[in-house]
């Protein structure tokens, strides 16, 4: 078993550990996997501004879930692609976070948030919910920026100072 299998929650096999919901407990949560960038330019991280199906938006960055038959790196360069139409270059792990979907019921994702490089400018794609993309400063962060990635940026010197481990 790989260190990816162990994080997918999946065992020796490939077969997910991760129990699906029943409708007999409506506490109970799905667990959702994603990955998210951390691509930074003169000191400010890249956000996007993403629309929900309800019209809602709200700041995040980058990224999104990884599918079965994807590793975290096949999927976060797939994301960049699909939603900045940009080439990426993924680096290591700076750390991971879960964030309680408003919008899909009883889904919560553990994100893993992955310090990336990228190749040509972001170019924001609508048919992937992406209206448009900033540089912020941790001080300047968008009030609709979800919570977990908003208190990640904010402590950025932290992150980028903490032990790493190489994606595979």
């Amino acid at each position: 078993m790989t260190l990816m299998d162990d994080v997918q929650g999946r065992d020796s096999r490939g077969v997910s550990r991760i129990p699906p919901p029943t409708d007999a407990d409506p506490s109970n949560r799905q667990l959702r996997l994603g990955a998210k960038a951390w691509l930074q330019e003169s000191g400010r991280v890249l956000l996007v501004k993403e629309r929900r199906l309800d019209g809602s938006t709200f700041w995040t960055l980058p990224g999104g879930g990884i599918r079965s038959d994807e590793s975290i790196r096949e999927a976060l360069q797939r994301e960049l692609m699909e939603e900045l139409r940009i080439s990426s270059s993924v680096g290591s792990i700076l750390t991971s976070c879960l964030y309680e979907h408003e919008s899909l019921g009883n889904i919560v994702s553990k994100y893993f948030v992955i310090n990336c490089e990228f190749d040509g400018k972001p170019n924001p794609n609508p048919k992937e919910g992406i209206m448009e993309y900033c540089w912020a400063w941790s001080e300047d962060v968008p009030q609709s920026t979800l919570d977990p990635f908003q208190r990640l940026i904010e402590k950025r010197n932290f992150l980028l100072t903490e032990d790493t481990e190489t994606v595979r």
